[in-house]
């Protein structure tokens, strides 16, 4: 005689059987994450700022025979001014540079152990930036993004889909408010390669959105503006991969025609006094010193196709920049 096997037992059986979800390692190319940073009393000489831009892969390297991942960004600011002058008190100031096109974060992970490694360009070693070995329950260990007076807890988890995948979020609380999340295959909701910090702090870092080979997977994760201004990239995410300019307050800087065959039209509002172009590595391509001029064209005839920033210095001081598609 046959018995059935109890509901129970078998359902134990099915859950024994059915494989692990995979682990989704960082990219190692063709990604871009959109990331920004807010700044109370921290910005240079001003009181409030919202800054961001975009961060992407350059050439990979190799330090003491470990291979790594180069990762390139800017960031550029809108800031307000309440107690300095000039500008009059209380107004917004868009498109100004924070950080110039530079390498940012070198990166390697261990897709079996589920870490993240960054080399730290200040202390000249390797470091651990995240671990997504995570049980809910158990503390956050100490890394190069999460210091250990954070006192970090992982209390939840929840899978979101990106790109038609699954990819798992953990939530870590310091035992007051959720400080992050880690996002598998991503980074954190703060950013990739930021150290955490406390929302509602003078200081907090967002990621806005996140692409990989042209697709936006994540979107309008962080806040569109820090506090009360708005930062430069709201409603962009793939900035380095299509013609889309930085949205700006206003109309200071124009640039066309956007994408460009052999040369390009600056029109300012203010007299232009030196431009600078990059590429996405970093490397500075062209540089020349403008007779104060509100329009003139850049040769890019000397440039291979593809992406590049353009920084324009107005005769105030003030710093734009825009990224550009030569054809």
């Amino acid at each position: 005689m046959k018995y059935p096997v109890p509901l129970t037992l078998l359902m134990i059986v099915l859950c024994l059987k059915a494989p692990a979800q995979a682990y989704v390692p960082i990219p190692d190319s063709n990604s871009v994450w959109m990331q920004g940073t807010g700044l109370y009393n921290a910005y240079p000489g001003h009181q409030l700022a919202a800054c961001d831009g975009p961060l992407s892969f350059g050439t990979d390297t190799v330090i003491n025979s470990r291979a790594y991942h180069r990762l390139y960004g800017q960031q550029v600011c809108n800031w307000l001014n309440t107690y300095l002058t000039p500008p009059p008190p209380g107004t917004i100031i868009s498109g100004t540079d924070y950080y110039p096109v530079s390498l940012r974060v070198l990166f390697r992970q261990d897709t079996a152990q589920r870490k993240v490694y960054m080399y730290d360009m200040f202390s000249h070693r390797d470091t651990l930036l995240y671990d997504y070995n995570l049980v809910v329950g158990q503390p956050y260990p100490p890394t190069f993004a999460a210091q250990s007076s954070l006192n970090l807890t992982v209390t939840s988890q929840y899978t979101i889909a990106l790109g038609g995948n699954p990819h798992r979020v953990w939530v870590l609380n310091n035992g007051t408010v959720d400080v992050v999340n880690l996002i598998e295959g991503v980074g954190t909701s703060q950013g990739f390669g930021t150290q955490f910090l406390i929302p509602g702090f003078e200081s907090e870092n967002f990621l806005h959105c996140f692409t990989r080979n042209g697709n936006v997977l994540l979107s309008n994760w962080g806040a569109g503006q820090y506090r009360s201004v708005t930062f430069p990239s709201v409603g962009i995410c793939d900035v380095t991969l299509n013609t889309k300019n930085l949205k700006k307050d206003n109309d200071r800087l124009v640039l066309f025609p956007n994408p460009a065959e052999k040369a390009i039209s600056i029109q300012s509002s203010n007299p232009v006094v030196a431009y600078r172009v990059f590429d996405l590595t970093g490397r500075e391509l062209l540089a020349e010193k403008v007779n104060a001029a509100n329009s003139f064209e850049i040769d890019l005839t000397t440039l291979q196709s593809g992406v590049y920033l353009i920084t324009v210095q107005d005769k105030q001081g003030y710093a734009i920049t825009r990224s550009v598609i030569k054809q």
